[in-house]
């Protein structure tokens, strides 16, 4: 079998990946720098591997911030993304504030900072809501921005900020790989 490139080796682990063969990739690919490494993660992330990558994630020492490269702002919205759907709004809405103060152009950020605002003062209002007398002033107040912040949080949802997945991308939500990245 001929020597891959770094290049080579990298591309074909992460079709390896795109194929599902996902402990052969690491075997293709063996000590990733941490670039090639964001770039497995990333590859899982689009393939549906949920699961696996918010494992890998959680298991960096610090995330890239501050990292200009593209796939460094990747990795951080990725992260970003699976606190927003853990309920983890503050964490989440600070790694969004960090992707977005690194590229102010980076718009699926800023709406994903601003959704996780509305969840939690919707979250919030939430608890008022049921504390309230029904009918009583305060009660019918908090009502009426609880519609308004879930309205604002459709139109957000609109712009498609967050990750949508196809059927075949959420077979692969759970999977799991014995020795990816280990």
């Amino acid at each position: 079998m001929p020597v891959l490139s770094r290049y080579e080796a990298l591309e074909t682990a992460k079709t390896a990946i795109t194929l599902g063969k996902i402990d052969e990739a690491l075997t293709i690919l063996s000590s990733p720098t941490t670039q090639e490494y964001n770039e497995l993660i990333y590859t899982l992330y689009q393939q549906g591997y949920r699961e696996l990558v918010a494992m890998r994630i959680s298991e960096m020492k610090q995330l890239p911030l501050y990292d200009r490269s593209q796939i460094s702002l990747e990795i951080c919205f990725i992260a970003a993304e699976i606190q927003y759907d853990a309920g983890n709004y503050e964490e989440a809405a600070s790694i969004f504030e960090a992707i977005y103060s690194t590229d102010p152009n980076h718009s699926p950020a800023r709406f994903g900072a601003a959704s996780c605002y509305l969840q939690q003062t919707k979250g919030s209002l939430t608890s008022r809501l049921e504390s309230s007398i029904i009918d009583s002033e305060m009660f019918l107040k908090t009502e009426r921005y609880l519609s308004n912040i879930t309205r604002a949080l459709q139109i957000l949802n609109i712009t498609q900020w967050h990750t949508e997945w196809t059927p075949a991308q959420q077979q692969n939500h759970t999977a799991s790989s014995a020795k990816l990245f280990h």
